[in-house]
């Protein structure tokens, strides 16, 4: 020892955990490496496979579907108990069936205070897509709707000249550069104006699902939610398959596209 000084406690154990490898103990630790693969094996025979985990309901009046595939059923489970109370969110948002919804509520009061992120964002990029198809997308057709609504489903309030009538309102009350939209409030510039967001805010709802699936570890998942999302390929390798029905042909026949 340096100077004939002995060790500390602490460095002799450190020496002892350091000592010399002999055969015995080289044997030892390769006979447990040559193990490890037999164990591997074993923890993936036992390992739950991989399955379906699904889930029905209503999205904004639309039947919907979802389905995860993993290994880890509770874990599927509470991913569908988050992705229902995220439905649940949208639907207090965008629903046009719910008189509490915050599209309701501007559409009754021509006005809304403190609108969600999530309206705003729709909206405006609703405007957008207005702006871009010169007015052929246009979210403020609710009043056109009601009146087709009332004359030709429910017969609540027949039109003697339905044509007439719907071009007056056309004239009147749509025009989707007649909303103002900031965080402080949303409103109309005319009265009796109303909007319906049916034709984008499904695709909005099932983008924000799937990257919620995504972002909790879902690498193959698909979600029908009014429109069609997929995440990776089919569990067989494949590709994911969309049927489209032929609604315009007489049999009813579609095709199948692969997404």
């Amino acid at each position: 020892m340096p100077d004939g000084k002995r060790l500390t406690p602490a460095l002799e154990r450190l020496g002892r955990s350091l000592r010399p490898v002999t055969r015995r103990r080289a044997l030892r630790v390769t006979a447990a490496l040559a193990g490890l693969p037999l164990m591997i094996a074993a923890v993936r025979a036992t390992a739950p496979k991989a399955q379906f985990h699904t889930w029905q309901g209503d999205v904004l009046g639309a039947w919907s579907e979802l389905a995860l595939w993993h290994n880890d059923a509770r874990f599927a489970q509470r991913a569908i108990l988050l992705v229902q109370r995220e439905i649940a969110r949208f639907d207090r948002i965008f629903s046009l069936y719910r008189p509490d919804s915050e599209i309701s509520q501007l559409n009754a009061a021509g006005k809304l205070i403190k609108p969600s992120p999530e309206l705003r964002a729709v909206i405006e990029a609703s405007q957008r897509l207005g702006v871009l198809s010169a007015g052929a997308f246009d979210i403020s057709v609710q009043p056109l709707w009601r009146l087709h609504e009332a004359h030709f489903w429910s017969r609540a309030e027949v039109q003697a000249n339905i044509a007439a009538r719907a071009r007056d309102l056309a004239c009147a009350l749509v025009d989707f550069r007649q909303i103002d939209c900031s965080a402080a409030a949303i409103g109309f510039a005319r009265p009796g104006m109303a909007i319906t967001l049916n034709g984008i805010a499904q695709g909005y709802v099932t983008d924000a699902i799937a990257d919620l699936l995504r972002n909790e570890g879902f690498e193959t998942a698909v979600a029908d939610l009014g429109e069609l999302r997929a995440l990776g390929r089919h569990p067989d390798g494949r590709p994911w398959k969309l049927g489209i029905r032929g609604g315009m042909a007489p049999d009813g026949e579609g095709r199948i596209v692969e997404l």
